[in-house]
């Protein structure tokens, strides 16, 4: 029986020994091993010398040496029924001297690594205990606390949780609110909440109860390179972490995968899926405290492994999401030259990894989408923990690789967060191409949730220091960011002589079709928006020419939004359908739900034109369904639209 500290190991092998007892009528013999405690782990002879003395042998007639002893506990166990509890093992050596060898005798070891041994050598049945469920913790709370299931506070559902569900954990909670007034409970809880080390709060006078003690007791024993990675792991910013990050975290590859096993096997981390490690809360502070006695030069050595690892593989996967850029861009330190193409993304293509292993990375756009579901929370905290150890470049790169995924994905709260952190770090820093770049893509962010005052004052700014520093990219991409604020303000005009202002700065520019293409496509949507419908599909092929020939599905998706826009004013729905639905498809692809949401949409206009009001019903209803999961505010305009094709009596029917 094996789990981490404080998971109730021993309780529960008592108990269930208690509740079988009539079925060993010869006896139940119990030892404390002692592997994991105060003082030395008890040698086998020794817990031999006293199985053998309660089972009636004289002092005298116990053998010297531990072989000795071991048979002659086998033979006066044979033939009986004796239930053997050996608590609190180190090793499968320790408990293996005093397992009963007859048929009719059971033990029951428990311990908090994994007896793999045991298993392999013994025949024994490995059962790994968990943390208790929500329900169990809380309901062992409120009997502690003598309350009736009606009496149930909410309280007791965060106190469960700060107390990561072990029972020891919650026991002592319980306890110590049990003994005061009610309003201690509510006191308890705001301190496990606010107090940095809840170990402090959930302490105790009592070595065996005192959660810090008891998690020190396993990582003791731990090998060099395991208690290594359990300390750095405290700089790990959670809430799990893959075997690269690992890694990366110690700087030898080669021995990461034998420090796992050795944190696995005490339970000090946990495989909660295939090449993923996580830990609770408590375990995790307890790491942290670790972490804040090393030395500053091996705390920021490691954070900066931990960096370099996240942000090429953070790169790479961007990189798949678009493989259309095939260019690279310097790395933006603060050292390289002033003239850097700052709108580029720094997509490492050359297959060098930094020093941690290789990168996971996915090099597929699926797989890509979800190395970035998976790793998110964890890249969202590195910006924080980027940010404090002064890691300033690592933020804003970190934060630019971010920015595509959460678009795409209609998180449009965290790009604007994660935009910001990079802006804060490139002004720390006094990078002036890094803070013109952040004040842009964190303009284009403010626009998507509606904030066009915003958005315009910093792409001013950015507009300055871009031209001040001559950088022609960077200017190009500020006026196309201009020209889809002022789209989304209705000022087309506006917008329209900002794309061409991006243009005259992209011409000559043969080395880099995307930029043209990006420019003549602003300038088709704006023209499209100003029913100049025939301009703006003579401009959008162009786009659409170029954006295939580079294999730009976002921007082949786009376009083919507004040509089938123009295409539709102009009568030829038919048409207006084929596009949309390429651009449609595309989006789909892409894991463009917004987007896709809003083809759906002109896809039912088109088809309630053709006549067709079933199939334009079908297709608004998608729209909303993948509106309505995005939690977007334009979901309500889309419903409006719906309600109003049902009462004119257009959906459903010609």
């Amino acid at each position: 029986m094996t789990g981490t500290a404080g998971v109730g190991k021993t309780t529960l092998a008592v108990h269930w020994a208690h509740r079988i007892a009539d079925r060993f009528p010869d006896g139940q013999l119990y030892a404390n091993l002692n592997g994991f405690g105060a003082g030395a782990p008890r040698d086998p002879a020794a817990a031999l010398h006293a199985v053998l003395l309660a089972l009636g042998v004289g002092p005298n007639a116990i053998p010297e040496d531990l072989e000795s002893r071991a048979a002659l506990l086998r033979t006066l166990l044979t033939g009986r029924r004796v239930l053997v509890v050996l608590d609190n093992a180190r090793s499968a050596e320790q408990a293996r001297p005093l397992l009963p060898g007859s048929a009719g005798c059971l033990a029951v070891v428990t311990s908090r690594i994994r007896l793999e041994g045991l298993v392999v050598r013994d025949g024994a049945s490995l059962l790994t205990l968990e943390e208790l469920p929500h329900d169990a913790a809380v309901a062992l709370l409120a009997r502690r606390l003598g309350m009736l299931p009606s009496q149930h506070r909410p309280e007791l559902d965060e106190l469960a949780r700060q107390c990561a569900h072990l029972p020891l954990t919650l026991s002592v909670a319980g306890a110590r609110a049990a003994a005061r007034s009610p309003d201690v409970l509510g006191k308890l809880v705001a301190d496990l909440r606010h107090q940095r080390s809840r170990l402090d709060v959930l302490g105790s006078d009592d070595a065996d109860l005192d959660l810090r003690t008891v998690l020190r007791w396993s990582y003791e024993p731990l090998s060099a390179p395991a208690a290594r990675l359990f300390r750095l792991l405290g700089l790990h910013p959670g809430p799990d972490i893959d075997r690269g990050a690992c890694a990366a975290l110690l700087g030898e590859p080669d021995t990461a995968d034998q420090a796992l096993r050795g944190l696995v096997a005490a339970h000090l981390v946990t495989e909660h899926r295939p090449g993923r490690y996580t830990s609770h809360d408590l375990l995790r502070g307890f790491a942290q405290e670790l972490a804040a006695r090393l030395d500053a030069a091996q705390s920021t050595a490691a954070v900066a492994r931990l960096l370099e690892y996240y942000l090429d593989a953070a790169q790479r996967a961007n990189g798949a999401l678009q493989p259309w850029v095939t260019y690279l861009a310097p790395a933006v330190t603060g050292a390289e030259p002033e003239a850097w193409p700052a709108s580029v993304l720094p997509v490492p293509l050359s297959g060098a990894t930094p020093t941690g292993g290789p990168s996971n990375a996915p090099t597929s756009y699926d797989t890509a989408i979800a190395w970035f579901e998976n790793e998110l929370p964890v890249l969202l905290a590195l910006l924080e923990t980027a940010a404090g150890h002064g890691f300033e470049s690592h933020v804003w790169r970190l934060a630019w690789t971010l920015m595509l995924f959460l678009r795409r994905t209609g998180r449009r709260a965290e790009r604007a967060g994660t935009q910001q952190l990079a802006l804060d770090a490139a002004e720390r820093a006094g990078h002036r191409h890094a803070r013109a770049a952040s004040r842009r893509k964190r303009a284009d962010a403010l626009a998507g949730l509606g904030r066009t005052g915003d958005a315009e004052s910093l792409l001013a700014l950015a507009l300055t220091e871009f031209e001040a520093l001559s950088d022609r990219d960077g200017a190009r991409h500020v006026h196309l960011s201009y020209a889809r604020l002022y789209e989304a303000t209705g000022r087309h005009n506006d917008a329209l002589e900002h794309a061409r202002q991006a243009l005259t700065l992209s011409a000559g520019d043969t080395a880099n079709p995307l930029a043209v293409a990006d420019c003549q496509t602003q300038i088709s949507v704006q023209l499209c928006h100003l029913a100049r419908h025939d301009e703006a599909l003579s401009h959008g092929r162009r786009a659409l020419d170029l954006y295939s020939r580079i294999g730009h599905q976002d921007g082949q998706a786009n376009i083919l939004r507004y040509l089938g826009r123009a295409e539709g004013n102009l009568g030829r729905h038919d048409t207006a359908i084929g596009h949309y639905e390429r651009s449609r498809q595309l989006d789909h692809q892409l894991g463009d739900r917004f987007w896709e949401a809003q083809v759906m949409d002109h896809l039912a206009d088109e088809y309630l034109a053709c006549g067709d009001g079933e199939a334009a019903e079908r297709w608004r209803n998608a729209a909303l369904v993948l509106l309505e999961s995005l939690a977007h505010p334009g979901t309500e305009a889309i419903r409006a639209k719906a309600h109003r094709a049902r009462a004119d009596g257009t959906a459903g029917c010609p």
